[in-house]
């Protein structure tokens, strides 16, 4: 047993380590906010986020609504069914994400974007160098 404690030790440290001091995604992987409003949202392409959150809005108890804002400053609403992303009602502001696969509300008249049936959401732990770095980058 204390061989596979040490190695999965040195794993963990390893890996701390590594996600502290390199930023392992890339900001250009991403559709910045700025650019959303130009995609059709009826040509069903999918729209990859790296988003800071600024406010989360409690809409009803079905409904959750986040204030986001990305390196191009801009802010969007994303609206996240509660009933799919039960892990991630402890969000909060401050905190970088990776929102994968959403689609733009057409129909609203805020900046709003929408989650779709596939869409993953991806909270950064606080000492990684991606949450440094778009900390510094993303203003209030």
């Amino acid at each position: 047993m204390s061989v596979e404690k040490s190695i999965l030790d040195n794993l963990r440290k390893w890996t701390s380590d590594y996600f502290a001091n390199n930023s392992v995604i890339h900001q250009s992987n991403y559709t910045p906010l700025k650019d959303v409003a130009k995609i059709n949202p009826d040509e069903g392409k999918e729209i990859d986020l790296l988003v800071k959150v600024l406010k989360v809005l409690e809409k009803d108890e079905q409904t959750l609504e986040l204030r986001i804002k990305d390196i191009s400053q801009e802010m969007w609403f994303l609206t996240l069914p509660r009933i799919k992303f039960t892990n991630l009602i402890n969000i909060k502001e401050g905190e970088i994400l990776r929102i994968r696969s959403v689609t733009r509300d057409a129909t609203s008249k805020r900046n709003m974007i929408v989650a779709k049936n596939l869409t993953n959401v991806l909270k950064f732990m606080p000492g990684m160098q991606i949450v440094k770095d778009l900390q510094a980058l993303i203003q209030d």
